[in-house]
């Protein structure tokens, strides 16, 4: 191609030539740049799109983790105080029975001693079983209270003629020879009876 001589140009052309080719010049540099910000703007905004992405999974994982651990606790503390619910169930309805029977009892021997027809002998016995009942009644309610101050978790305590009887919820997983032995030494001491008359039951749970 013939190279333009601008010296030949007269000076109004020569001076459209120059603008013109100033304004291309202008305008590959404005292209440039705008090419240039477009590829930036576009690239922050992969960046600001994978931040984010990043940002969710992490806050997701930790929420996730968050909420699988207090699902754990939550699971836990309601098995346990399923289970605690069970066992004051079972003490609540052991005690009613053993009232049960005891009234049953009571209302029987108060028949007796009430009699016409009864010996004196047959009354006056009626009427010492009615205040052993009684007697047994509150001893019954010491150890049980004596126990439950020793840390167990719940206990009930049955006397009768053939000895006593304790069923106690043990502060751990089971009742050991340790417990046990706490346990007798109270029966012990409250009632009188021989270690030997005594049975100690863990209650399930």
């Amino acid at each position: 191609m013939k190279k333009l001589d601008l010296k030949k140009l007269r000076p109004g052309k020569r001076t459209l030539v120059v603008a013109f080719v100033a304004l291309l010049a202008v305008g590959a540099v404005w292209l440039n740049w705008r090419y240039r910000k477009a590829d930036e703007e576009a690239d922050a905004k992969a960046l600001s799109a994978e931040y984010e992405a990043v940002e969710s999974r992490r806050i997701l994982g930790e929420n996730y983790a968050s909420d699988s651990r207090e699902a754990a606790a939550e699971g836990s503390e309601a098995e346990d105080a399923g289970q605690e619910a069970v066992l004051a169930d079972f003490f609540d309805a052991t005690r009613l029975s053993r009232k049960q029977a005891r009234d049953e009892a009571v209302s029987i021997l108060e028949a007796t001693e009430a009699s016409a027809t009864a010996s004196a002998e047959a009354r006056a016995n009626a009427s010492d079983e009615i205040a052993a009942l009684a007697a047994n009644t509150v001893i019954e309610s010491r150890i049980e209270g004596l126990v439950l101050a020793k840390g167990f978790r719940d206990c009930v305590a049955y006397i009768n003629n053939n000895g006593c009887n304790v069923v106690v919820a043990p502060t751990g997983a089971e009742l050991n020879t340790e417990d046990v032995a706490k346990i007798k030494d109270i029966v012990v001491s409250e009632t009188g009876m021989d270690a030997t008359m005594i049975k100690i039951v863990e209650a399930a749970g």
